[in-house]
């Protein structure tokens, strides 16, 4: 869900460290691109527009606010980034895509269903699948990590925050009786759990021995 204005709008501009881990649910995690945005940057915009829509439906201020904060900052990011790289084609291709996502889902959610309280429930079963799929993905970097014993792509800091913040969105689900916004945090907080793990597992530069000639 991209509820979290933690939509953690991207991976720093600028430097050299990449970040593999994830965003608090409903804010939509992603990985760092070299050559274009961070790839599901403008998937994490969508993932906003549909918790906003959904928050819309049920009538939930809070959803609402949270998720235009989200989607502003992620729509900054992206104009900043295109605005600023010199290879433009790929970004812009990617947020088209989005775009192409958000039309469809729009035809769909409100053309041709047009019963709300159906509408309701499939938009909230697409946004937590959606959402659960994209704190699932950074697990791919697991195999680098235990390869090189090295936590130099993770962030500690923000590994913290994904943890508080989906533990609060749980929360808030058990408050709403909205099994949409707690299932999808239980993620968060297990793989905050094992980004921490890894942490204390492992450091976060490579070992000098990678580095020597054999």
């Amino acid at each position: 869900m991209s509820c979290l204005v933690s939509s953690q709008v991207g991976s720093p501009a600028h430097g050299l460290q990449e970040e593999c881990g994830q965003y608090p649910v409903p804010a939509v995690p992603y990985h760092r691109s070299e050559v274009g945005l961070a790839p599901p940057a403008p998937l994490s915009c969508v993932g906003n527009l549909g918790w906003l829509y959904y928050g819309y439906l049920k009538g939930d201020g809070t959803l609402m606010t949270v998720n235009s904060i989200g989607a502003s900052l992620q729509t900054l990011y992206m104009a900043a980034f295109i605005f600023y790289s010199p290879e433009k084609r790929r970004p812009l291709s990617q947020v088209l895509l989005a775009l192409v996502v958000l039309v469809l889902g729009f035809a769909y959610f409100y053309l041709w269903t047009p019963d709300v309280g159906v509408r309701l429930n499939q938009l909230g079963l697409f946004c937590s699948v959606f959402t659960i799929s994209m704190y699932l993905s950074p697990l791919a970097d697991l195999a680098e990590i235990i390869r090189t014993k090295s936590t130099k792509c993770l962030s500690m800091p923000l590994t913290i925050t994904t943890v508080l913040t989906s533990s609060s969105w749980v929360l808030y689900g058990m408050q709403l009786g909205d099994y949409y916004i707690m299932v999808p945090n239980f993620p968060g907080i297990v793989t905050s759990l094992l980004r921490i793990w890894l942490f204390w597992r492992y450091s976060q530069e490579q070992p000098l021995y990678r580095h020597l000639p054999m």
